[in-house]
């Protein structure tokens, strides 16, 4: 008699999975708004009242795919840096990896930042932890580095941090529909050489600020910008809002 209710719970978590994996899939295909529930059930071969019993509406149904997507991608970087000692490597692992999942993965993480910049949306505390356990990944190891002075310590940790998110995704985020994609190696470096010591990155003498780093970066992503159509640009623009 114990096998029957085990089989039915294990038929409702497959159940479950495949309309999250159809959501995540048109999500990324179609984009949020372009998505209905309908589509979801079609996607996932099964009727429009049964993804009701998961998900209370569309928006619960998105909390559902990025809390999968966050988790998935925080448990892959803690998993990797466990192999990982240098300090440096540590920081380059974790931009790289950063990098990579918003040039593969374009329409969640935008769809993650919009959600948690949204206020009064259900949900949203979930958006916040999920951010704060992600960040601070990347803060630790940060940390980490500026201590052992493998990366320069004379700006603040929150600083830096912001350095490595914004800066990435002025590079990616603004132009992921263009004709001028940003490259995984390339990109990756330049953000590292920001945070490198003078002497380590080769450069001058004189101190370089952190506000021309980013003017820099957001200089390159602006003329990636302009590079794009018409409809294009509106799509990045909608991004970014």
């Amino acid at each position: 008699m114990a096998r029957e209710p085990a089989a039915k719970n294990g038929r409702r978590q497959d159940r479950e999975q495949q309309i999250l994996a159809a959501a995540r899939k048109l999500f990324r295909e179609r984009s949020f708004d372009g998505t209905n529930i309908s589509d979801i059930a079609a996607k996932a071969g099964t009727a429009t009242g049964t993804v009701y019993l998961y998900a209370e509406d569309k928006t619960h149904l998105l909390h559902q795919v990025l809390a999968a997507f966050v988790e998935d991608l925080t448990q892959e970087l803690e998993e990797g840096l466990t192999h990982l000692h240098d300090p440096l490597e540590r920081v380059r692992y974790v931009v790289g990896k950063h990098l990579e999942t918003l040039l593969a993965e374009p329409e969640l993480c935008a769809l993650f930042v919009r959600e948690v910049h949204m206020g009064g949306r259900s949900g949203s505390r979930l958006m916040q932890s999920l951010k704060q356990r992600y960040s601070s990944v990347l803060t630790k190891v940060l940390d980490e580095a500026m201590s052992a002075g493998a990366i320069r310590a004379d700006i603040p940790l929150g600083v830096a941090r912001s350095v490595v998110f914004g800066g990435l995704e002025q590079l990616t985020l603004k132009t992921w529909t263009g004709r001028a994609p940003v490259d995984l190696r390339s990109g990756t470096e330049g953000l590292m050489r920001v945070l490198l010591p003078h002497s380590a990155a080769n450069e001058p003498a004189a101190p370089q600020t952190i506000d021309v780093a980013l003017k820099r970066l957001e200089a390159i992503a602006d003329r990636m910008e302009r590079s794009l159509p018409d409809d294009k640009k509106k799509r990045a623009e909608e991004t970014d809002e």
